[in-house]
């Protein structure tokens, strides 16, 4: 459906792409030419879903240990990530998380966030 180089130099993060609906949308932004950042809380898991993907597709594939739960941990990820080179998106294949931590944060501020959730 879409042409093989569609993402040719673009470079992307996903969160939770260790496996599940992360790995699957990575494995189909490498099919499509990405450089494919993943992120998760288990090494190992990352790192063999990288493997396999460089494998089946020979595409470039980066491995990130970070818990999304901790903002320091994104924070130093994300720091990371930028001094390598720049990005051109990130999928969050977890959102929930990032929902409740919004959420947490919204109720412990005395002014409401944008939208006035």
């Amino acid at each position: 459906m879409f042409e093989k180089g569609l993402l040719a130099g673009k470079r992307i993060l996903v969160t939770g792409g260790g496996s599940g609906l992360g790995a699957a949308m990575g494995h189909r932004f490498v099919e499509l030419g990405a450089e494919l950042i993943i992120c998760g809380r288990r090494l190992e898991l990352l790192e063999a879903t990288a493997a396999r993907m460089r494998s089946e597709l020979g595409g470039k594939v980066g491995v990130i240990c970070c818990d999304i739960r901790d903002g320091a941990a994104v924070d130093a990820m994300m720091e990371q990530i930028w001094r390598e080179a720049p990005m051109s998106s990130t999928w969050q294949a977890y959102p929930g998380v990032l929902l409740r931590r919004r959420r947490r944060d919204a109720i412990c501020t005395e002014t409401p966030p944008e939208g006035g959730g």
